[in-house]
């Protein structure tokens, strides 16, 4: 190693070659993981790595032999042990697998527009960050030592490290690899994909879009989903009973006390009107009217969600 190292400026890289989430939907995803905190249980075991050198290997920052980020290659002949960026752009990789192949066990008929969403929220890199620190894992990293600290403290250089330390036990276990990688991070971010999935779903739901039409947990229809009635009021039809279902359990979730007040509008005589204000814990939080009560009351319910949503 040479006596002294030039310095070498932290680079943050955008290496993902998925979307990055809104910041919207990124605050309401950690918003929740705040508040149903319990759910995030102990993390599984760490697997170790056995290999010394590929440990290593995955500890050290290009930072400590003051490689440069220009390079088409290492050269053959590099006096310096290789550093974890090749890892990490492996690990990135298997992590996206694993992440997909969870989300398509767990919810079997989500479609992939809404499944990208939620895999960018788990795999975003303030998230991949909070599993490093929860593991510890910051600390054990080798850097240029005037910058070590900094490094050890960045939201993206702690991404890239879990991803690194995820390519490691790849590689470690040999044939065995992806199994022993993906048994370990479905327990590690199973809670994490229920909390995204419920993030996005809400998000559906207020643009203005159908609802996702299976319960939170499984991925399967609901009661009310199946029972559809495009002959109960013209105008309740154009919003999908789904919205009410998920209206209840989300002040179930949040224990709101809710109250529906029903009253009949001057209409037509052939065809009357119905007026539904619901009460979230005492304040009119949406109101809807249609030709049929279950329509008001779907119309005042998908009015009422962003209430519900902040409340």
């Amino acid at each position: 190693m040479p006596a002294t190292v030039p310095p070498l400026k932290i680079a943050i890289r955008h290496s993902h070659s998925y979307s990055s989430p809104g910041s919207n939907l990124l605050s309401q995803f950690f918003e929740r993981l705040r508040t149903s905190r319990p759910e995030l249980k102990e993390l599984p075991e760490l697997p170790k790595i056995e290999n010394p050198d590929l440990r290593k290997r995955v500890f050290t920052h290009r930072s400590l032999w003051g490689r440069a980020n220009t390079l088409f290659q290492d050269p053959e002949n590099d006096p310096y042990p290789p550093d974890n960026e090749r890892l990490e752009f492996l690990g990135d990789s298997v992590l996206s697998t694993v992440t997909c192949t969870l989300l398509h066990e767990r919810y079997p008929r989500y479609r992939v527009g809404p499944a990208s969403k939620v895999r960018s929220l788990v795999i975003s890199n303030k998230n991949l960050a909070q599993i490093c620190q929860r593991y510890e894992l910051q600390h054990e990293l080798e850097g240029a030592p005037a910058q070590k600290m900094t490094l050890q403290k960045s939201e993206q250089v702690q991404a890239d490290l879990f991803e690194s330390y995820i390519a490691g036990v790849y590689l470690d276990n040999g044939d065995t690899g992806f199994r022993v990688v993906k048994d370990w991070l479905f327990q590690v971010l199973d809670p994490y994909v229920k909390a995204a999935f419920e993030v996005v779903k809400q998000e559906h739901l207020l643009s203005g879009r159908s609802p996702p039409p299976y319960a939170a947990e499984e991925g399967e229809l609901t009661d009310q989903d199946r029972a559809r009635s495009p002959g109960d009021d013209s105008t309740g039809s154009t919003v999908d009973p789904g919205t009410l279902s998920y209206f209840n359990q989300l002040c179930q979730q949040k224990k709101h006390n809710v109250e529906w007040i029903t009253t009949d509008v001057p209409g037509s005589k052939s065809t009357p009107l119905w007026k539904v204000e619901v009460k979230v814990n005492g304040k009119v939080a949406g109101s809807g009217v249609a030709t049929g009560k279950k329509g008001a009351k779907i119309l005042a319910a998908k009015e009422a969600l962003p209430f519900v949503q902040q409340g």
